[in-house]
């Protein structure tokens, strides 16, 4: 039995129409180039304001957005001006939860949360609990534990990101503090920041 032979269908493109679609594709190929050497640029620009001149405040997590990856918007305030950060953070954070972040004395514009140290304004408004770490994620840059832990007859799991994963095992029982308002809000005992409420 014969075999069917494949033919490659022939483009119906002229020379000149040829020669467009190239230049597309290398005018494409140099905006994505353009692009990740712009981000690589700011992101290099960030950095060397963060460690010139570096200044801390506290910002409030006051919304999500997803562009590719998903994340929270982080507000706060310098010299009375609002201003927001966008950061790719999953999974997200709760409305109303606050950490530290580090913004530019130059320009308070450039700024990024650390998000290993969120910020308690009222440690009355928690509560004391036992959680259980069911998870440890490690990486360069990014290192967080997952919790599960019950509260109202409800099981909960909460990601928490800390600086150092050693302290941790799969397993482990540890102490944690939980929000009597919002029981999605859990952070481990000793990894807070308790601060007097901004004003």
């Amino acid at each position: 039995m014969k075999k069917k032979r494949k033919f490659i269908q022939k483009d119906n493109l002229n020379p000149l129409e040829k020669k467009i679609v190239y230049i597309g594709i290398v005018v494409l190929f140099s905006l994505i180039f353009l692009v990740i050497r712009y981000y690589n640029n700011m992101s290099d620009l960030v950095k060397e304001h963060l460690e010139k001149y570096p200044k801390n405040t506290i910002c409030e997590v006051t919304g999500t957005w997803y562009v590719k990856l998903q994340g929270n918007v982080f507000t706060y305030k310098v010299k009375s001006k609002k201003y927001k950060c966008y950061e790719n953070n999953d999974p997200l954070f709760e409305i109303g939860e606050y950490y530290v972040l580090i913004y530019s004395k130059k320009d308070p514009e450039i700024s990024m949360v650390d998000i290993t140290k969120p910020v308690i304004f009222d440690i009355n408004s928690y509560i004391e609990g036992s959680g259980k770490i069911i998870s440890i994620y490690k990486s360069s840059t990014l290192n967080k534990v997952k919790v599960s832990y019950e509260i109202n007859e409800e099981e909960y799991i909460r990601a928490i990101y800390v600086k150092n994963t050693d302290p941790f095992k799969v397993g482990m029982r540890c102490k944690i503090i939980i929000n009597k308002e919002n029981n999605k809000i859990a952070y481990i005992s000793g990894y807070y920041i308790v601060k007097n409420k901004l004003k």
